[in-house]
């Protein structure tokens, strides 16, 4: 009999057993005598029965179980902030149930029917197109208190719990950084699906500038989309027409094309051009040229998110907005050469 197709039925059959009795053991009811106990969960053992919690929230109208809905599971940001979420989650009496909706806007919408037909108790979820999602909880009139947000604030609606990082404060560190080790043309690179995702890194790229009295030139913001050799090609574009000496791209991927561009150019990171990435994901630290980058402490971000998540479901009432403070991480591609 295979794993996970095992029920409470089989397990009577076997025993001998009632389901009813078969039921009240599995619970450790005190009504059901040790001997039957042990008997029901000797057998469940070997038969490596295992519960339904969707079935058990149609009884108890509980399920245990929280959903985690996130747009990429290759991508180690949402790695890192899943990591964090089970951190916490293994913790408690609750269970993890992943969603991946492939960058879907239709799915990011539809991962909240297991909420609205009770099969999860609460939803975690890092949404690509959060006013449409925002929206949507609002139509269907979705109890708050069993969703936040994770990785992005919610923008418009005042009800629904996030928790993110300063997205702003660490782009402007990033760039005050370059400036301050000599950049004077920083380019911005946001290879994003929608536009409004780098929005608050890039309100941080122009503080920064206008700290330093550097001026705003819109050839050195570049859009594109998150295609490895449309970003090489933008790169090599935007190097040979407005000569920038500094690029802050909006995430840690994007500056694998962007540093191969300017290696065939057979210009030097970081003595022609430095560069800085945003989310420290593992694999920068051992690159060619280690990157400089923006922790937005991620594993943090999914770990708190869970905490607040289970505390609003045990009735607590929680702060709204929770925003962690990023770090950089300087590294070889913005440090000056001796």
């Amino acid at each position: 009999m295979k794993s996970g197709t095992v029920t409470i039925y089989d397990i009577a059959k076997v025993s001998g057993c009632s389901p009813a009795t078969v039921s009240l053991a599995l619970k450790n009811d005190e009504r059901v005598a040790q001997k039957t106990k042990e008997k029901v969960l000797k057998i469940a053992d070997e038969l490596e029965y295992r519960p339904s919690y969707f079935g058990r929230s149609l009884i108890t109208g509980k399920s245990n179980t929280i959903k985690v809905v996130i747009p990429d599971i290759h991508n180690p940001v949402f790695a890192n902030i899943v990591d964090g979420i089970e951190q916490y989650i293994n913790q408690t009496d609750y269970h993890v149930l992943l969603d991946v909706t492939y960058n879907s806007r239709e799915r990011e919408q539809d991962s909240f029917s297991s909420l609205l037909h009770k099969q999860v108790d609460g939803i975690i979820i890092s949404p690509i197109y959060e006013k449409e999602v925002t929206k949507y909880i609002q139509e269907k009139r979705i109890d708050t208190e069993k969703v936040i947000y994770v990785g992005i604030p919610c923008s418009g609606y005042d009800k629904i719990h996030y928790c993110t990082s300063d997205s702003k404060k660490g782009a402007y560190m990033g760039v005050k950084n370059m400036i301050e080790n000599g950049c004077k043309r920083i380019a911005f690179l946001a290879p994003t699906i929608i536009k409004r995702q780098g929005a608050r890194r890039k309100e941080g790229y122009f503080e920064a500038l206008e700290e330093f009295g550097l001026v705003r030139d819109k050839n050195l913001v570049i859009v594109c989309s998150q295609n490895f050799s449309e970003i090489y090609q933008r790169t090599s574009r935007l190097v040979q027409e407005y000569k920038p000496d500094g690029i802050f791209c909006l995430y840690d991927y994007a500056t694998f094309p962007v540093m191969k561009a300017v290696k065939d150019m057979r210009l030097c990171v970081p003595r022609d051009l430095m560069v800085t990435g945003y989310d420290n994901i593992d694999i920068v630290e051992f690159l060619d040229k280690p990157l400089t980058t923006v922790d937005p402490h991620q594993m943090e971000q999914g770990y708190r998110s869970a905490e607040l998540l289970i505390a609003m479901l045990q009735g607590n009432k929680c702060a709204i907005r929770n925003v962690i403070e990023p770090t950089l991480v300087i590294r070889e591609t913005t440090r000056q050469i001796q």
